[in-house]
């Protein structure tokens, strides 16, 4: 008699789903759905099987790196913060000495420098929550779990033997 497939997971027998053997377990314990794994490793963040304590073939799970060396690895995002950080910091002594020099002007003057200086700040500002935020998104693709299954390595082990039926 043909061997019955039982998901170890979800206790459900072989349907539509591919069932994968992805550790050394044996007998009925062996089979799981590929997407039943998926779900499991994400959880549990663990890609060893508990039962048997081996690796599970062609499942990789990407590591996540602390921001500081994220950035150590992307200089373009330190290049880009730094230079809006200092060219906010030279900006902004500069802006106060023209205020303070329009107020000798007429108030024509002094009203559009002012509309002027608030109309850069906002737009300086608007770019750089911009570029941050492409920068932080980036690290957060970056960090997000990732499971990578290689099924090639399960397609032998994956197929159970049919016996005959005498």
């Amino acid at each position: 008699m043909a061997e019955l497939k039982k998901c170890r997971i979800c206790f459900t027998e072989e349907q539509q789903e591919e069932m994968i053997a992805p550790c050394g377990c044996k007998g009925s314990i062996k089979y799981v759905h590929k997407d039943c794994l998926t779900s499991w490793v994400t959880s549990s963040r663990k890609i060893r099987c508990a039962l048997c304590s081996r690796t599970y073939e062609g499942v990789y799970l990407k590591q996540i790196l602390p921001i500081w060396k994220w950035l150590m690895k992307h200089p373009r995002v330190i290049l880009g913060i730094t230079l809006e950080c200092t060219i906010t910091l030279m900006f902004m002594p500069s802006l106060k000495l023209l205020l303070s020099e329009v107020r000798l002007v007429n108030s024509f003057l002094k009203r559009a420098c002012h509309y002027f200086v608030i109309g850069f700040i906002s737009a300086t500002t608007l770019a750089m929550n911009v570029d941050l935020f492409r920068s932080v998104s980036k690290y957060y693709r970056y960090t997000n779990l990732r499971i990578k299954m290689d099924l090639s390595r399960f397609q032998k082990r994956s197929i159970a033997p049919i016996e005959p039926i005498n």
